[in-house]
């Protein structure tokens, strides 16, 4: 805005890209009045008119006189307010329409499921002042020598700044927003991969280097959503792995992909961690879904500070073959957020970030991760719970994820039948 005014004072018109900034700013405010109105007055039109866009193009030009001019061979030809009607009306417009398209089947929250705790999205910040003091201590002791941390130290200091950091965050989840018009990507013809806008999710990395550790993820996770992830991904490791793996690659109607895959990793030492990657790679195999948006790789020795992310959410293996990989990024928005020793940690980063920054699943694969928030994480609540014919409770899912889990459940019922170990190996 300041570029802005001092073009206007000098007499000067703005850059294009000032004038696309300042049209997506207004724009996103009046989408969201507009997206209010709308609730309030069932019936009105799907997108605010005409009319309004006049009006707001009558105010910006009332304050701003002279930034916006036509000019053709060097010369101004107009006072530029219709075009900047017509530009403006047609960027809130298709924004608007990208918003209401009906948009593909995805798992992002699941049915039922408990996103964030209301009080806790993002709560009034107490001693405003001392949190930011402590935020600016964080920042240089992150600049120090790792070995000077003291991570008990570390801890306490972000627990105490929860509120300072969800300021932060929602700051650039809102950039992101409004960048993006829906949050999924550019709304407009003229945005380019070239848009200098700085990263939102990058900015928070900077302002607090420590929340993206993987204790100070999970603190923060769990204050937000009340629940820790983590541990039930523990006790999936311990009661499923093996038996889930068996199931795979072993019931009738196995996908051929799967048994390829098994018939893959004989080559290799199958950790914990690789096989909830087989796992994954297993789950999604299943549902046919495709998996390359979310899980990419490059080669072993590529530097992190050479990996270029995509915007959308995604882990990326430093390693061609991810079942040799020592270690994992995860990024989104264009920038490695998570570095992570192993896929268990990399896999619960995604999905403790997605709640932390409001980040959608890949649209591509809505029943993989539906089967892993509920069944692996055990993102359910009371109240997404039914009694079946048989008088058990179970959880709603999409009848796909359903027939899926119950048929582990079966397969597992039938191995303890015929007294076969779950921990004994193939």
């Amino acid at each position: 805005m300041d570029k802005l005014k001092s073009a206007s004072n000098r007499k000067e018109r703005a850059s294009p890209q000032d004038e696309k900034t300042l049209r997506l700013s207004i724009g996103g405010s009046l989408i969201k009045a507009y997206e209010l109105y709308k609730d309030a007055h069932p019936g009105s039109q799907k997108t605010p008119g005409k009319d309004i866009y006049q009006n707001v193009a009558e105010q910006v030009f009332a304050r701003l006189p002279d930034c916006f001019v036509d000019i053709v061979d060097g010369k101004k030809v107009g006072d530029g307010k219709a075009s900047f009607t017509k530009s403006f009306g047609i960027s809130v417009d298709n924004r608007m329409r990208d918003k209401n398209k009906s948009k593909p089947q995805r798992a992002v929250r699941g049915k039922g499921i408990v996103g964030v705790l209301p009080n806790q999205y993002q709560p009034d910040v107490r001693n405003a002042i001392e949190q930011a003091g402590m935020r600016e201590h964080l920042q240089n002791l992150h600049g120090l020598n790792p070995t000077q941390w003291d991570w008990t130290e570390i801890q306490s200091d972000m627990r105490a700044t929860y509120e300072l950091q969800r300021e932060d965050v929602v700051k650039a989840r809102d950039s992101v927003e409004m960048m993006a018009g829906t949050g999924t990507g550019a709304t407009e013809a003229e945005e380019t991969e070239d848009d200098p806008t700085p990263k939102a999710l990058a900015q928070v990395k900077k302002l607090w280097p420590f929340l993206f550790s993987q204790c100070c993820l999970q603190d923060h996770h769990r204050r937000l959503t009340g629940r820790d992830i983590r541990i039930h991904l523990e006790s999936y490791k311990e009661r499923k792995l093996k038996s889930v793996l068996r199931y795979m690659t072993s019931h009738s109607t196995t996908n051929t992909a799967n048994l390829a895959l098994r018939l893959r990793l004989k080559n290799f030492t199958l950790s914990d961690s690789n096989k909830l990657l087989c796992i994954f790679f297993m789950v999604a195999n299943h549902f046919k879904e495709k998996r390359e948006v979310l899980f990419k790789t490059v080669e072993k020795t590529t530097p992190v500070a050479e990996v270029n992310p995509p915007k959308d959410i995604c882990i990326i293996a430093l390693n061609k073959e991810p079942f040799e990989a020592e270690s994992y990024l995860v990024c989104a928005d264009q920038t490695v957020l998570v570095e992570a020793d192993d896929f268990c940690h990399a896999l619960t980063s995604l999905f403790e970030l997605s709640f932390i920054f409001d980040l959608e699943y890949p649209s591509t694969m809505p029943q993989t991760f539906e089967y892993f928030e509920r069944s692996v994480f055990q993102m359910a609540i009371e109240s997404t719970k039914v009694k079946d014919k048989k008088g058990q409770t179970v959880l709603v899912l999409r009848s796909s994820v359903r027939d899926l889990v119950n048929g582990i459940e079966a397969f597992e019922t039938e191995l303890a039948s015929l007294d076969i170990e779950n921990n004994s190996e193939d």
